[in-house]
């Protein structure tokens, strides 16, 4: 999840967890690891170490949190003579700021630009005392300790006791914690000096509901749940080679909720509770810090809805959506000119509400175009003018029905529907479509997995990667309506739309009650799309 350019590469994680790696109500630590370690393998590439320029001062520090823990800081403050507002800024999970290009290099283009930045290593993590607890109260808290701390340096800008001038920026598990502690400030929560003082907030490819991001519409997300929960116990104090050393670090109820989605097949009660005391759902609206949301159209661990959720829940807000995000060709954007850019947006919103100037606000949508490789802009998602078409499947097939086997972890042909609408005109979609199907389970609960691709020269593309799971419970036939992840895409005469629902995905926990799915597609009953035509 960190943003600083390492590539994450995660193979074989279809397995089966021994029920006796539960013992006693609690995990065994070491059948754990030896139950995951033989099928997974993490890779992963970073630069480490920061640059300083002449113009500013790079220190590293040891900070004491609000509980005794120790935190591992660096330092950047502009050589000039002064006050200067600051910028509070963590890493991603399982990273720390010595491994991540993103922290330094953002720390240095910030102070060189007159900002006191600290970057931080988040408890557990790095130089970082305590234990890993998904942004939870600790994490809160020790935020909550550097924005204090920040007021105490004669270099910060100051509104008042205990109040510096601050925003903060970050990605992943870094965004998620702006948004957190942003809530138990405007809220008055956390620490007793807790008094609303963010300033401004740049959370990049944050998360809204963990829950939703880690089992989507009650489906168990597995590939990025094993490889966040082992790159987390690898990045948090990795002390031996034993497992019960490896899975030190990280809240053992991390392991917990990894097995009961994989065994289990769900999450249980006291996880989904866990999951969203730890996100801004249901809270976000409390949030008085002006917000710049940037996140990808291409994130598949948390999908652009989440950042279309959090601008909407947020009062003073503006959304940048890229072709980036948490997947591979998000890394890759993150070291190219499109990253350039969005930190230019990033420094704007900054300048705008730390420092007051008036003239430089941000457009309300700033995103990606692909077709033209370059970014528009928009009023709102969906923009102003946008129409909605419905398409239905009964219009490009004579068939009623459809079948689809369940076939367990392995998507392959006989899996897979397909439906596609040939365009004939000038077409662009933006924003979320929305798919209505009408379905049949062929056992007690079944689970869907559709997506959109683009059809162009005999060519067929996967649109930004998403794949949107269903659960489905009861007896058929049903009729179920989800939101897809929102896009930009042009098509143009010749192309053609295509929608693809399978009862498999390698990402994602299959049916293990499903015999197979009836889709119905007839006049009577109907599946179909709901798109958003810009003009």
């Amino acid at each position: 999840m960190d943003g600083s350019g390492k590539k994450t590469l995660v193979t074989n994680y279809w397995f089966v967890v021994p029920h006796n790696t539960f013992a006693d109500g609690r995990i065994d630590r070491r059948r754990f690891l030896t139950a995951v370690g033989a099928s997974t393998t993490v890779f992963g590439v970073g630069i480490s170490g920061a640059v300083s320029s002449d113009g500013i001062t790079e220190t590293e520090l040891t900070i004491e949190s609000f509980d005794g823990t120790e935190l591992g800081a660096t330092l950047y403050e502009p050589n000039a003579g002064g006050q200067h507002p600051a910028v509070l800024m963590t890493h991603g999970y399982g990273g720390n700021r010595s491994l991540s290009q993103f922290l330094s290099d953002r720390g240095t283009t910030y102070a060189n630009n007159g900002y006191v930045v600290l970057t931080y290593d988040s408890r557990g993590f790095g130089d970082s005392g305590g234990e890993v607890g998904l942004n939870g109260p600790n994490e809160v808290r020790d935020a909550q300790h550097l924005i204090t701390h920040l007021a105490a340096l004669d270099s910060v800008q100051t509104d008042g006791p205990d109040n510096p001038r601050v925003g903060m920026d970050g990605t992943s598990y870094g965004g998620g914690i702006q948004l957190n502690t942003a809530i138990a400030e405007a809220n008055g929560t956390g620490l007793p000096e807790s008094n609303d003082r963010i300033d401004a907030i740049v959370p990049r490819w944050a998360w809204h509901d963990l829950t939703y991001s880690l089992a989507p519409n009650g489906v168990i997300k597995r590939g990025w749940a094993l490889l966040l929960t082992v790159a987390g116990a690898a990045g948090a104090h990795l002390t031996g080679t034993d497992a019960f050393d490896f899975l030190q670090g990280q809240a053992p109820e991390l392991y917990e909720l990894l097995y009961h989605g994989l065994v289990e097949n769900e999450l249980p009660d006291w996880g989904i509770r866990y999951l969203t005391d730890r996100s801004p759902v249901g809270k976000i609206d409390s949030i008085t810090s002006p917000a710049l949301f940037i996140h990808g159209f291409s994130d598949t661990l948390f999908t652009p809805l989440e950042a279309l959720w959090n601008a909407r829940a947020s009062t003073a807000h503006r959304l940048v959506l890229t072709n980036g995000g948490h997947s591979l060709s998000g890394i890759a954007a993150g070291l190219s000119d499109e990253g350039s850019a969005i930190d230019a947006l990033a420094h704007t919103w900054l300048d705008t509400h730390l420092r007051g100037d008036e003239t430089t606000d941000l457009p309300a949508v700033t995103y990606y175009d692909s077709e033209s490789g370059g970014y528009k802009t928009a009023d709102g998602i969906p923009a102003s003018g946008t129409t909605w078409e419905e398409w239905s499947v009964a219009g490009v097939t004579d068939d009623e029905t459809s079948y689809a086997p369940n076939t367990g972890p392995i998507e392959s042909p006989i899996s897979t529907l397909s439906f596609e609408w040939a365009i004939d005109r000038e077409l662009t979609l933006f924003g979320p479509p929305e798919l209505s199907l009408t379905v049949d389970p062929f056992g007690p609960e079944c689970r869907l997995f559709a997506s959109l691709a683009h059809v162009r020269d005999g060519a067929t593309t996967q649109i930004d990667d998403q794949v949107t799971p269903l659960r489905i419970e009861g007896d058929g036939p049903l009729e179920r309506t989800v939101s897809l992840p929102p896009l930009s895409r042009s098509f143009t005469p010749g192309d053609a739309l295509r929608l693809t629902v399978s009862t498999a995905n390698v990402g994602y926990q299959p049916s293990r009650s499903a015999v197979g799915v009836w889709l119905h597609h007839g006049t009577a009953e109907e599946t179909r799309l709901r798109l958003p035509i810009r003009d």
